[in-house]
């Protein structure tokens, strides 16, 4: 029996195209596709330092939360829904608070990415600390939005 697996090298033509899309947007057409998690490889972590030196500042702030339900399974155990229809949780962001986020057990996909950071940042969040995944990261360095996942 042969055991041997089937390999593909990309060309360096498709790399190249592909290499002027950001891993958001190839994960985001990949969910349009409906490829099962869209590409995400769960549990990865980034091993490299932020660029720039680490931060030496402390910031102190109330805290705002967004705790994420599940999608589908038991809510028992969570409060009421309280984002008005029509609302997106981050332009709920108070002012000048450190926004806390925290993903039901088992959720594979982002609670931040980039965008969202710099919607509360242009807010006036003071800082994000995630409790769940995040993506963007390089995005949400660039946001100067201090970030903690």
């Amino acid at each position: 029996k042969d055991r041997r697996m089937a390999t593909s090298r990309p060309t360096k033509d498709l790399l190249q195209k592909l290499g002027k899309y950001t891993a958001c947007d190839i994960a985001d057409a990949l969910l349009k596709l409906k490829v099962p998690n869209a590409g995400f490889l769960a549990d990865l972590k980034l091993f490299t330092p932020p660029s720039g030196s680490p931060r030496s500042e402390i910031t102190i702030a109330p805290a705002s939360t967004v705790l994420f339900a599940p999608k589908t399974g038991a809510t028992a155990n969570y409060p009421d829904a309280n984002i008005p229809s029509g609302k997106h949780y981050v332009d709920l962001t108070q002012p000048e608070t450190i926004v806390v986020m925290k993903q039901p057990e088992g959720q594979k996909c982002a609670v931040l990415g980039g965008i969202m950071a710099l919607r509360m940042k242009v807010l006036n969040a003071n800082g994000v600390v995630i409790c769940g995944r995040a993506r963007d990261i390089v995005e949400l360095e660039s946001t100067g939005l201090p970030v903690s996942y």
